[in-house]
Protein backbone atom coordinates (compact mmCIF):
# COMPACT_ATOMS: atom_id res chain seq x y z
CA UNK A 1 0.00 0.00 0.00
CA UNK A 2 1.32 3.41 -0.96
CA UNK A 3 1.70 6.18 1.59
CA UNK A 4 0.46 9.62 0.44
CA UNK A 5 3.26 12.07 -0.14
CA UNK A 6 3.34 15.09 2.14
CA UNK A 7 3.88 17.44 -0.79
CA UNK A 8 0.77 16.15 -2.57
CA UNK A 9 -1.69 19.08 -3.12
CA UNK A 10 -4.70 17.11 -1.85
CA UNK A 11 -2.90 16.22 1.40
CA UNK A 12 -1.85 19.85 1.88
CA UNK A 13 -5.38 21.12 1.23
CA UNK A 14 -6.88 18.61 3.68
CA UNK A 15 -4.31 19.47 6.36
CA UNK A 16 -4.88 23.19 5.83
CA UNK A 17 -8.66 22.70 6.08
CA UNK A 18 -8.36 20.71 9.30
CA UNK A 19 -6.10 23.35 10.83
CA UNK A 20 -8.57 26.07 9.86
CA UNK A 21 -11.44 24.08 11.39
CA UNK A 22 -9.47 23.46 14.58
CA UNK A 23 -8.52 27.13 14.86
CA UNK A 24 -12.14 28.23 14.28
CA UNK A 25 -13.40 25.75 16.90
CA UNK A 26 -10.82 26.89 19.45
CA UNK A 27 -11.69 30.58 18.95
CA UNK A 28 -15.42 29.80 19.17
CA UNK A 29 -15.01 27.89 22.43
CA UNK A 30 -12.80 30.65 23.85
CA UNK A 31 -15.29 33.36 22.84
CA UNK A 32 -18.23 31.45 24.29
CA UNK A 33 -16.34 30.86 27.56
CA UNK A 34 -15.40 34.54 27.76
CA UNK A 35 -19.05 35.60 27.20
CA UNK A 36 -20.24 33.24 29.96
CA UNK A 37 -17.51 34.51 32.31
CA UNK A 38 -18.41 38.15 31.66
CA UNK A 39 -22.11 37.47 32.20
CA UNK A 40 -21.35 35.70 35.50
CA UNK A 41 -19.10 38.59 36.63
CA UNK A 42 -21.80 41.13 35.75
CA UNK A 43 -24.48 39.28 37.72
CA UNK A 44 -22.12 38.76 40.66
CA UNK A 45 -20.74 42.27 41.01
CA UNK A 46 -23.43 44.53 39.50
CA UNK A 47 -26.58 42.46 39.94
CA UNK A 48 -29.80 42.01 38.03
CA UNK A 49 -33.15 43.17 39.39
CA UNK A 50 -36.13 41.01 38.49
CA UNK A 51 -39.76 42.04 38.90
CA UNK A 52 -41.24 39.06 40.76
CA UNK A 53 -44.80 40.39 40.93
CA UNK A 54 -45.99 37.43 38.87
CA UNK A 55 -45.15 35.22 41.90
CA UNK A 56 -47.33 37.18 44.36
CA UNK A 57 -50.37 34.89 44.15
CA UNK A 58 -48.34 31.70 44.49
CA UNK A 59 -46.32 33.00 47.46
CA UNK A 60 -49.43 34.38 49.17
CA UNK A 61 -51.15 31.00 48.75
CA UNK A 62 -48.11 29.20 50.19
CA UNK A 63 -48.05 31.53 53.20
CA UNK A 64 -51.81 31.13 53.69
CA UNK A 65 -51.54 27.34 53.60
CA UNK A 66 -48.72 27.35 56.14
CA UNK A 67 -50.13 29.77 58.71
CA UNK A 68 -53.83 29.06 58.25
CA UNK A 69 -54.79 32.69 57.58
CA UNK A 70 -55.48 34.65 54.43
CA UNK A 71 -52.37 36.42 53.15
CA UNK A 72 -52.20 38.95 50.34
CA UNK A 73 -49.55 41.16 48.75
CA UNK A 74 -50.65 44.52 47.35
CA UNK A 75 -47.32 46.14 46.52
CA UNK A 76 -44.36 45.35 44.31
CA UNK A 77 -42.17 42.31 44.69
CA UNK A 78 -38.58 42.52 43.43
CA UNK A 79 -35.57 40.22 43.61
CA UNK A 80 -31.99 41.25 42.97
CA UNK A 81 -29.58 38.52 41.94
CA UNK A 82 -25.99 39.39 42.85
CA UNK A 83 -23.29 38.62 45.39
CA UNK A 84 -25.65 40.32 47.85
CA UNK A 85 -29.11 39.01 46.87
CA UNK A 86 -32.08 41.09 47.99
CA UNK A 87 -35.83 40.62 48.17
CA UNK A 88 -38.24 43.55 48.51
CA UNK A 89 -41.93 42.97 49.18
CA UNK A 90 -44.53 45.70 49.49
CA UNK A 91 -48.05 45.63 50.93
CA UNK A 92 -48.11 42.43 52.99
CA UNK A 93 -51.43 41.80 54.78
CA UNK A 94 -52.24 38.87 57.08
CA UNK A 95 -55.89 38.43 58.04
CA UNK A 96 -57.12 37.89 61.61
CA UNK A 97 -57.93 34.37 62.72
CA UNK A 98 -61.58 33.32 62.72
CA UNK A 99 -63.47 34.84 65.65
CA UNK A 100 -61.25 37.93 65.99
CA UNK A 101 -62.96 40.29 63.55
CA UNK A 102 -62.50 40.92 59.87
CA UNK A 103 -59.46 43.22 59.98
CA UNK A 104 -55.82 42.49 59.44
CA UNK A 105 -53.77 40.72 62.06
CA UNK A 106 -50.65 42.28 60.61
CA UNK A 107 -50.00 44.76 57.83
CA UNK A 108 -46.59 45.69 56.52
CA UNK A 109 -45.91 48.55 54.14
CA UNK A 110 -42.60 47.20 52.87
CA UNK A 111 -40.28 44.38 53.88
CA UNK A 112 -36.69 43.91 52.74
CA UNK A 113 -34.44 40.91 53.06
CA UNK A 114 -30.77 41.07 52.11
CA UNK A 115 -28.06 38.45 52.36
CA UNK A 116 -24.35 39.18 52.43
CA UNK A 117 -22.66 36.18 50.84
Amino acid sequence: MMQPRLDDPTVLATTRGLRRLLRWTAWSVLGFGLAIGLAFAYVTFVGITIDASFLRARIAQTFSDNIGRAVRFDGPMEMELSARPKLRVGGLHIANAAGFGGGDFASLGEARLALDL
